[in-house]
């Protein structure tokens, strides 16, 4: 096993230009593969510089080419941990066998106990494969060792909400965000654990940031206004609806909520068209209690009725 080029002039010099390349800001891999191909001509068992090329034919998506490599560098007795992830990395890619992989990834942490990727990889195994405190374990181990992941702070934010942690859930999601500022679940995620510590404004913030990047997605409306209901903000309650029922026409649920809001604000003509659309898509006797209250307010005695006793009929508890 060769460790260094420095016996070979000529490999050497074209060593020293791929370190030049590389701590430039903006390195061209082709180049710098090109010269890898040509050292590794003059020093067939040059084991770093199998581990430097597989980087760049895997970054260039040639997984094959960076499997080749890799074999190479571990058959000649690579100790470098680096080369068993990127192998289990191309194993994953190339559909091979998961068996492999994980053996990969635990050699990986024996060269190297503090590896994030490596701790990352097998957190998302155990989170896949339901194994919870597994998973966390090594998302913890990954993000001690400083990962840069979005999905290990974002699957543990996820088990710290399911065990009520919602402080710690909301720390994992903004270092989530950090490192992905563009993905929507990480901000509805927060918002729900901001309300559940009962920072609403903090949680209308981050819906609004979901919708921002999603806006055709009418639950971040939809959860906008069930939070502005709850502040008693019925307006803007009403105004977010609005935007569900644009985004889906088909919202029963829709329907209803903006039918209650109008109702909740005073406005019993507002409601009643709001409240039959919805009895109409998903009749209930929830919905006809309601259409009771509604049609007594408008001084419509007879539908009230009607849709009271509806309600009876459909099981709907009365005094």
């Amino acid at each position: 096993m060769v460790d260094n080029v420095s016996h070979n002039p000529q490999a050497s010099e074209l060593l020293a230009y791929v370190n030049k390349l590389e701590g430039q800001k903006k390195c061209n891999p082709v180049e710098v593969t090109n010269l890898l191909n040509q050292i590794l001509e003059l020093e067939p068992e040059y084991v770093p510089g199998y581990v430097k090329r597989s980087s760049y034919l895997f970054g260039a998506y040639e997984y094959g080419l960076a499997l080749d490599d890799l074999n190479r560098a571990i058959e000649l007795g690579t100790k470098d941990p680096d080369a068993y992830f990127r192998r289990a990395e191309c194993y994953g890619f190339l559909g091979m066998s998961l068996e492999d992989r994980m053996a990969d990834i635990k050699k990986t942490l024996k060269l190297n106990p503090h590896h994030a990727e490596a701790h990352g990889a097998l957190g998302h195994y155990y989170y896949d494969k339901g194994y919870k405190n597994d998973a966390l374990i090594h998302f913890t181990d990954a993000i001690d060792a400083k990962s840069n992941d979005p999905l290990v702070f974002l699957k543990r934010a996820i088990l710290n909400m399911e065990e009520e942690k919602y402080e710690f859930a909301i720390v994992d999601l903004l270092n989530s965000q950090k490192c992905n500022p563009r993905n929507s679940i990480v901000y509805s995620l927060r918002a729900e654990c901001y309300h559940k510590i009962g920072a609403m404004d903090k949680a209308i913030q981050d819906y609004k940031s979901a919708a921002f990047i999603e806006p055709s997605n009418p639950d971040h409306y939809y959860n906008m206004g069930l939070l502005h209901y709850e502040k008693g903000e019925l307006n803007e309650a009403i105004a977010h609806f609005n935007m569900v029922i644009e985004l889906m026409p088909d919202s029963s649920l829709g329907y209803y909520s903006r039918g209650i809001a109008h109702l909740e604000n005073n406005n019993a003509d507002a409601a009643i068209p709001d409240l039959e659309k919805a009895f109409e898509m998903a009749p209930n006797a929830e919905t006809c209690q309601l259409l009771t209250i509604a049609y007594a307010e408008t001084g419509n005695d007879e539908l009230s009725q009607k849709y009271y006793d509806k309600a009876v009929e459909m099981g709907a508890q009365t005094e």
